[in-house]
C-alpha cells in the first residue's frame, strides 16, 4: 500500500483532513468525531485500514485516537510510518496508518 495511490476496490480509505476550529479545541472533540468516523468505516465490508498525513505536531494526537469500538485500553491508535513523499504545502508531512483488527 503506497500513500498517494488510488485503488476503488482497495482495503484502504484516506481521510483528507480532519479540522477543529481553534475556539473548539482541547476539548476533545477531534478525538470524539474521529473515534466516531473510524468505529462507522471500520464496519464498512472490505476495509483494512485508513490513512492519513499529518503534521509533525499532530501525530501523537492520531497515535492515540481508537475506534469507537475498541476497547480503550486494548491496542493502539494510528500508527506513524515516518515522512511522507507529500510537498502539499511546501511542508513535512506524516503518513499515518490505523489498521483495524479483525
Amino acid at each position: 500500500m503506497t500513500i498517494g495511490s488510488f485503488d476503488p476496490n482497495g482495503a484502504t480509505v484516506a481521510l483528507h483532513s480532519l479540522s477543529v476550529h481553534p475556539g473548539w479545541r482541547a476539548r476533545g472533540l477531534g478525538t470524539r468525531v474521529l473515534r466516531e468516523y473510524l468505529g462507522r468505516v471500520g464496519n464498512v465490508e472490505g476495509v483494512e485500514r485508513v490513512s492519513l498525513i499529518a503534521h509533525e505536531e499532530l501525530v501523537p494526537f492520531y497515535q492515540r485516537c481508537l475506534d469507537a469500538r475498541t476497547e480503550l485500553t486494548s491496542r493502539s491508535g494510528f500508527v506513524n510510518h515516518g515522512k511522507s513523499e507529500s510537498q502539499y504545502g511546501g511542508v513535512t508531512w506524516y503518513d499515518c496508518v490505523y489498521s483495524f483488527k479483525r
